[in-house]
């Protein structure tokens, strides 16, 4: 049995840890991507790897998520929108998930194909 002694917290902390978990389970996909680029700025997100061409890429959070506001404003410019169904055919990449995130930030459902 695990005993562990929590008399030397702070209940204030607790509540606020709770609270914050909380939140973080009730938050969109798009949303943690959001938080994330806000608080992670300008550390690594995504790595692509090719190893037959010795290549390796990769994406801050903050480019991660402006990439995904960029398509999200196109595809609305184009008249998508929320409920609309888009099919996603892309080969394994480092730009197929910011576009992922952009399509479902304006709420369309994606329909990935590979």
């Amino acid at each position: 049995m695990l005993n562990i002694d929590f008399s030397s917290l702070n209940p204030s902390y607790l509540a606020k840890t709770f609270i914050e978990r909380i939140l973080h389970l009730l938050m969109t996909i798009t949303e943690i991507l959001a938080k994330n680029a806000r608080i992670y700025k300008d550390r690594i997100a995504l790595i692509e790897r090719v190893p037959e061409l010795a290549a390796r890429r990769s994406l801050t959070w903050e480019d991660f998520y402006s990439a995904s506001n960029k398509l999200a404003n196109s595809l609305e410019g184009y008249g998508i929108r929320k409920g609309d169904k888009i099919i996603q055919l892309m080969t394994n990449s480092l730009e197929w998930l910011p576009i992922y995130f952009g399509i479902l930030s304006i709420g369309a459902w994606v329909v990935p194909l590979n």
